[in-house]
This record gives C-alpha cells, structure tokens and sequence, in this order.
C-alpha cells in the first residue's frame, strides 16, 4: 500500500550553485541504505556502523577545531526518506491523506490506519533499488533565501511534533541573527 524510498543528500563541491541538477552529482550515503561489512575485500560497502565511527571521529575533529561546539550534522535535512502511497479507483469514498511529510494514512472502512509499507532498502538490492535525490539548499545563496522565505518559525512542526534536524533550527538562527529572516 505503501513504498519508503530512503534518501541521498546532496553535498554540493562549490559555494555558489545556480543550477543544482547540472552542478551537484556528489551525495551522502544514507545508512539505511549501506550494507553490513563483510569479509567481501576493498569493494564490499562500508557498514553502517563504520561510517557512524567515521562521522564520530569528523565530529570530534570539528568540536576540538570550534573550541567544543557542536558540529553540522551528517545529512543538514531530514533521513527519513520519502513514501509513495497506492491510490484508490476514480470513485472511492476516502483517498490516502498525509500523516506527516514522510507518510500517509489510509481509510479503513472505521476510521483510518497506517498502511502496510514496503522499504525499499529492506527489500530491494541498494545498489539497484530507487532513491530520492535530496537537493537541500545547494550553495550559500540558495541556503540564504530558503531561510529568508522561512523566517521565523518555531521548534516544532506544524506547533506539535519537535524539530529534530539541527542544522534547520541552526539556520533559521543564524539568518536571524544576522537580520536576515
């Protein structure tokens, strides 16, 4: 009923990007996404934990390099990945409706459920299956105007559900510190 595509992050080589799609095609892995290492020789992907161990040891460099503030985030927008949700005929009575911008929710015939989901990365070989391309605020301009547009917002989605992406809430500060949101 439901597919979850987990996600790539865009990691932009320059400071100024103008159009991401021709100037972007470097990406970070998402974990979901790397396979466990196995004694398969220098091909087999990193595991998911090395790459943890890898983002310690940056992260750690960053704290001693910024006299002890916490660094960036790996991924600067979300993880969670995308879903796509299968739609009734022309004529039902109830369609799927957002439960958040990662998810949906379907009608049950009483009221409505989380769907049956398939994630890709579960089911799927990673090297093969789909995946969305995260484009999040490639180069400085982009970033600047994404969050001028945003202003002032709070540290809740929709007023309810706490913003757990740092490098958003970061940002939002940064430009309003600035006085430029």
């Amino acid at each position: 009923e439901q597919v979850f595509f987990s996600n790539l992050e865009a990691a932009p080589e320059a400071l100024h990007v103008s159009d991401w799609f021709r100037e972007v095609s470097l990406f970070k892995l998402n974990a979901a996404l790397v396979a466990d290492a196995s004694p398969g020789g220098p091909s087999a992907p990193p595991s998911s934990a090395s790459l943890d161990a890898l983002w310690r040891r940056v992260a750690a460099a960053r704290r001693k390099a910024h006299g002890g503030a916490a660094p960036a985030s790996y991924f600067i927008a979300y993880v969670s990945g995308k879903s796509a949700v299968r739609l009734p005929g022309r004529r039902a009575e109830a369609w799927p409706v957002p439960y958040d911008v990662h998810k949906f929710l379907v009608p049950d015939g009483t009221g409505w459920r989380a769907p049956l989901t398939v994630a890709c990365a579960a089911q799927l070989d990673a090297a093969d299956g789909p995946t969305v391309l995260h484009y999040c605020s490639c180069g400085l301009e982009n970033w600047r105007e994404k969050y001028r547009r945003l202003g002032r917002f709070g540290d809740r989605w929709w007023g309810r559900v706490p913003i757990r992406i740092p490098a958003h809430l970061q940002s939002r500060d940064v430009l309003l510190a600035e006085g430029g949101a």
